[in-house]
């Protein structure tokens, strides 16, 4: 049987379906990732017209069955939405990104209010950060450490040494931590001044990341560290398309 219910949402990703109607992947609070169909939401009169967009923060309405793998969207509000015509190109990519990167890496019926909760921050923050960048790695790192894939970076897993002031080398492969003494050829060196912004941007609040910028060779070394940790635990992840547009900023 069917019920109705309510969450607060963000808009993953939307799919034309049929002439006349848009299957929505949710990133829903209560209930977790879920695809609903917005019954008529192509036809310009639909109640649906202009709401579902990428990226929107909604409180939702709709008939949920649990063994039904597609719901059917009843009724949307938009809460909040980036003004993406009023953004930079940089801006507008990473909030693009962290959809991809978020959407890549969660499984559909599991409900975690920790992901929607990191989106929403992050999606609320990012008109405010000094750096899109910081904030973005900021949210990949969270994300990481909500679905117990962050590795333990701050000592080396040979000789023990603590790793955030000289720097280490981590093994894409096998995501092996070492330090710059034990490492070995092959592994993905990352500075001493990479090390500790990372460690600032792991142990800080999301809103303290507001105000610190990075140089382009932080965010390259940094940059590389997170999509080759993606690489190794999300399966079928992929660097998100929207970055390819700012490869002269990386």
């Amino acid at each position: 049987m069917s019920r109705i219910r309510k969450d607060r949402a963000v808009i993953l990703k939307t799919f034309p379906y049929s002439e006349t109607s848009v299957i929505v992947m949710f990133l829903a609070r209560e209930h977790g990732k879920i695809r609903c169909m917005a019954r008529g939401a192509r036809r310009s009169r639909s109640k649906f017209s202009g709401t579902l967009l990428t990226g929107s923060i909604c409180d939702i309405v709709f008939s949920y069955r649990v063994s039904r793998g597609l719901q059917t969207l009843t009724d949307i509000e938009t809460v909040y939405s980036l003004d993406t015509g009023r953004e930079t190109l940089e801006r507008v990519c990473i909030f693009q990104a962290a959809m991809e990167v978020l959407n890549y890496s969660l499984f559909e019926g599991e409900p975690d209010a920790g992901p929607f909760d990191l989106i929403e921050n992050f999606i609320l923050s990012l008109k405010e950060s000094a750096d899109p960048f910081t904030l973005f790695f900021a949210f990949e790192i969270r994300l990481l450490r909500l679905t117990g894939y962050f590795p333990h970076i701050y000592e080396c897993g040979c000789c023990r040494a603590d790793t955030v002031e000289k720097g280490f080398s981590v093994d894409i492969s096998s995501g092996e931590i070492r330090c710059q003494d034990c490492s070995r050829r092959g592994m993905t060196a990352v500075s001493g001044e990479a090390a500790e912004k990372i460690y600032d941007i792991d142990v800080e609040n999301l809103s303290e990341m507001l105000n610190i910028e990075l140089n382009k060779k932080l965010r390259g070394e940094i940059g590389r560290m997170l999509h080759g940790i993606f690489r190794l635990h999300v399966e079928g992840y992929r660097a998100p398309a929207s970055l390819g547009l700012l490869k002269g900023v990386i």
